[in-house]
């Protein structure tokens, strides 16, 4: 697998749901973030693991391990009892590890 991070991502119900993810880390003594993009993610169940690989310029400064902070902004693109559900907002402290698509 490549570089990258996790989180699980909890609806309570079936549904779909639109991630927008940023990484922040420590690199040479600054502090950096970097924009994972936006994904749709599929929760079967009540929750699904969201994987997201590093960027290729990041996959060599950033080894596994390296501590980082996840701030996932998700929001219900569909779902049984989806009425206009505000965006949820989340920092999740993790770690940078191998990932597999």
């Amino acid at each position: 697998g490549t570089l990258g991070v996790r989180a699980r991502v909890i609806t309570g119900e079936p549904a779909t749901v639109g991630v927008a993810a940023t990484l922040s880390f420590r690199l040479h003594g600054r502090s950096r973030s970097v924009s994972l993009g936006v994904r749709t993610v599929e929760v079967k169940t009540t929750f699904a693991n969201y994987k997201a690989p590093l960027p290729a310029s990041l996959r060599r400064r950033l080894a596994p391990g390296s501590a980082v902070t996840l701030k996932l902004t998700y929001r219900l693109v569909s779902a049984p009892s989806c009425s206009e559900a505000p965006a949820l907002t989340r920092r999740l402290a993790t770690e940078v590890v191998r990932v597999t698509r």
